[in-house]
């Protein structure tokens, strides 16, 4: 079925691989873009061993991953603790095979999480065997951003590599929102007259601490549309500050 903003449609923009559409009649804005594959797993041996000794049971390797982590990590503090015992005590080598040691432990307890989640994603719907689901393409990635709503989309394809069964699986990518428009003027970046004003909601996105608001105005001098990107930091305060 035909979104009412696909009828009028119009291609406005390209920036680098992005192209940006918009519709007149609905004040939707679309822009699309591929994204970058999956890269593999650094541990999908021991990911692999882990799921089938436990059946694939989703919750007993959330506790495996969460468990050694944690474990890892503890044993990252005993072997930098020996680090500086064998370092001034002039066992140089045990100091070398301690540090050694200390990064294993923390490459394990960063990588083990994330090794146990791929999995999910990895399971073939058909035939059912783990690590199984490989992209055979590169990702689609879609921003929609309407008067009403803001939502950025990604696409990606997958086919096992045992029984070639094709699925497609779609994630909603940062958390978005829609903001309230501002009675003040926006600078126009054609004429340079501080003559725009906002025609619908800015749209919000937050990527891990920072903030991107992206606001649409019309400039009343000289009619030009255009987008102006605000970026913002979360600045985080520790207990011992506030």
């Amino acid at each position: 079925m035909q979104e009412p903003y696909e009828e009028d449609m119009i291609r406005i923009k390209r920036e680098n691989e992005k192209i940006t559409y918009y519709s007149p009649s609905t004040k939707t804005h679309i822009t699309e873009w591929e994204g970058e594959p999956t890269h593999p797993i650094p541990l999908e041996a021991e990911a692999n061993y882990v799921i089938k000794s436990t059946g694939g049971n989703d919750r007993i390797i959330s506790i495996y991953s969460q468990e050694f982590a944690i474990l890892f990590f503890i044993l990252s503090f005993f072997m930098a603790f020996a680090v500086l015992v064998f370092d001034f005590s002039g066992n140089k080598w045990l100091a070398g095979l301690a540090m050694i040691g200390m990064l294993i432990c923390l490459f394990l307890a960063f990588n083990l999480p994330a090794t146990f989640e791929y999995h999910q994603d990895r399971k073939c719907g058909k035939c059912g065997k783990y690590l199984a689901c490989e992209e055979y393409k590169r990702p689609e990635i879609k921003e929609i951003s309407t008067p009403y709503a803001y939502t950025i989309t990604e696409t990606r394809y997958y086919k096992c590599k045992f029984c070639g069964h094709e699925t497609i699986r779609r994630y909603e990518l940062y958390p978005t929102r829609k903001g309230k428009i501002r009675n003040s003027k926006i600078l126009c970046e054609k004429c340079r007259k501080c003559q725009g004003k906002e025609y619908k909601s800015p749209d919000i996105m937050q990527k891990g601490d920072i903030i991107i608001t992206k606001r649409y105005y019309k400039c009343e001098n000289c009619g030009y549309e255009g987008i102006k990107k605000e970026t913002k930091e979360i600045v985080s305060y520790s207990a011992e500050y506030v």
